[in-house]
């Protein structure tokens, strides 16, 4: 698998993205993290974003939450768990057919910034848009891919011989939901995908002002992004997130009736807002509180 396909996967994925914060903690100390209740029963719910290798995320908070699980959930297969799937054919519009002028010059701009050909995404499917131009603002703020939270987390699990668990069975899993899609709502979520990751590849010095504050506990740059969002993507918000985050219902009913203690490392779009993971476990009659 491909750097480009696990950025996609992580946070395209990722992608919609962000969320409720109830009784929020009085001093953050870290990353954000949510512990949802009922009885005995705990699931944390911890929110990542890409990092570099010397993001300090790993604060006291987290590892205690994820040292007492018996269980770990992460987004994305393991990849390690079988051969990703085999390469499938390119299908749908490409991306020069897809977007505007302005957006192909805008496009441009980006790839020659990060010292690449202006024409390098001229033969790019639609499909496979946004996982590339996402990369250009992973690599403008010097992402290191080993060191997200989600494959850490998971290595330290296996280590510890805890039960992983993932959201999505198997890649052909993820491919499956996406040909599920009528063929005109699958093209016109790949090309808002597109359009966000654009917007996000062009506004490095935003990005770079929403990692240091998830790094220390503050979410307002990150939801003020996930408001504008939520109105500007409407196939992101719904198919991407909201639909997603509400199948968490019956999933930690499931943890809950296992009396477990869980812990949960999903993408930080997927904990923000009024559609978030939280608020439809809330909604179910969990206790849901911020934790750090």
């Amino acid at each position: 698998m491909t750097e480009l396909d696990r950025r996609e996967l992580l946070l395209g994925s990722a992608a919609t993205w962000l969320a409720l914060s109830p009784a929020a903690a009085a001093t953050p100390a870290g990353p954000p993290l949510w512990l949802v209740r009922r009885g005995s029963a705990k699931l944390y719910f911890f929110g990542q974003l890409p990092v570099r290798a010397d993001s300090a995320w790993q604060s006291e908070q987290v590892l205690r939450a994820f040292d007492a699980s018996t269980e770990f959930w992460t987004e994305n297969p393991d990849p390690a768990s079988g051969p990703p799937p085999a390469p499938r054919a390119p299908s749908g519009p490409k991306l020069v057919d897809s977007i505007t002028q302005d957006e192909m010059r805008r496009l441009r701009a980006a790839l020659v910034r990060e010292g690449l050909k202006e024409d390098a995404l001229d033969a790019t499917p639609l499909s496979d848009a946004y996982s590339a131009v996402s990369y250009l603002q992973d690599h403008a703020l010097g992402v290191d891919y080993s060191s997200i939270p989600e494959r850490v987390l998971r290595n330290k699990a296996k280590q510890a011989g805890k039960a992983v668990h993932s959201e999505w069975a198997s890649f052909d899993e993820i491919a499956r939901f996406r040909d599920s899609m009528a063929a005109d709502t699958r093209i016109a979520l790949d090309l808002e995908l597109f359009r966000r990751g654009l917007i996000e590849a062009e506004d490095v010095d935003n990005a770079r002002q929403r990692l240091d504050g998830w790094l220390h506990g503050d979410l307002r740059a990150l939801n003020a992004m996930e408001r504008n969002q939520g109105r500007r993507y409407p196939l992101i918000s719904k198919l991407v997130g909201a639909d997603r985050n509400k199948a968490w219902v019956t999933r930690t009913a499931g943890i809950m009736q296992r009396n477990a203690t869980a812990f949960a490392c999903q993408g930080i779009g997927h904990l923000l807002g009024s559609q978030s993971i939280q608020a439809f476990l809330q909604r179910a009659g969990y206790q849901v509180s911020r934790a750090a």
